[in-house]
């Protein structure tokens, strides 16, 4: 299952039974260009902390709570308020190792690399993108509207209102505002992050897990055990 162990110095981490190699980024770009390919068989989740990384060794990928701006909010750097939902997701990408730099520089240098294929049978999918002028832009607006019905359409349909939630949950920017370990960064075109996101089905008339938070900075964010992937 596991493809690789990512750290910038080789090291080994052993976890109970399992020893897996960690080794060195090869973020040059290939000598033989014939061979480049704009993305990776591979999905790379990063994160800032040893400690992350050694727990989804021991206890597989959980759904945290992202906050993020959707397609629909704005934020400029002279008005910024932070973004009003935390979603849960795992998120991956698969951008070959030679154009993983900046990636690393605002997610973190530990990563673990997952076979596509494993993605693939879990659910996990690419994000939507979109842009203020997409026609799938119109579409999300449509299904958001449906927040505003949520109470009369919960009674008749639940498994309508999560499964559009979900994908409503699905959909980001081309480009735009970034919010990041609590703060807001400047524009950012996500495009070029290749992402790739698991998000939970949650059921309303079966969880009492919540598809969306309304986020306030500073508010605790932890896994939950219960959305762990597959």
């Amino acid at each position: 299952m596991f493809s690789v162990v990512i750290e910038l110095e080789a090291r080994f981490v052993k976890v109970g039974r399992c020893q897996t190699r960690t080794m060195t980024m090869a973020t040059k770009r290939p000598s033989n260009t014939s061979k480049m390919t704009v993305s990776s068989n591979v999905l790379f989740h990063f994160t800032d902390k040893r400690e992350h990384l050694l727990n989804i060794l021991r206890n597989n990928f959980s759904a945290r709570y992202c906050p993020e701006y959707g397609p629909l909010e704005e934020a400029t750097e002279a008005k910024h308020p932070p973004p009003k939902y935390a979603r849960p997701m795992v998120c991956f990408c698969d951008l070959p190792l030679f154009l993983i730099k900046d990636h690393l520089t605002r997610y973190g240098p530990y990563g673990i690399g997952m076979k596509k294929t494993w993605g693939m049978k879990g659910g996990i999918g690419p994000v939507l993108y979109t842009h203020k002028r997409a026609y799938t832009l119109k579409i999300i607006k449509s299904i958001s509207s449906l927040r505003r019905l949520r109470n009369n359409v919960m009674e008749t349909d639940p498994i309508l209102v999560s499964e559009t939630q979900w994908l409503m949950n699905l959909a980001k920017s081309y480009e735009g505002p970034c919010w990041h370990r609590g703060k807001f960064r400047d524009r950012v075109k996500f495009y070029d992050e290749r992402e790739w996101r698991y998000i939970p089905v949650i059921l309303h008339e079966i969880s009492d897990v919540p598809a969306e938070l309304d986020y306030t900075p500073g508010m605790n964010l932890e896994p939950y055990d219960s959305l762990a992937v597959g």
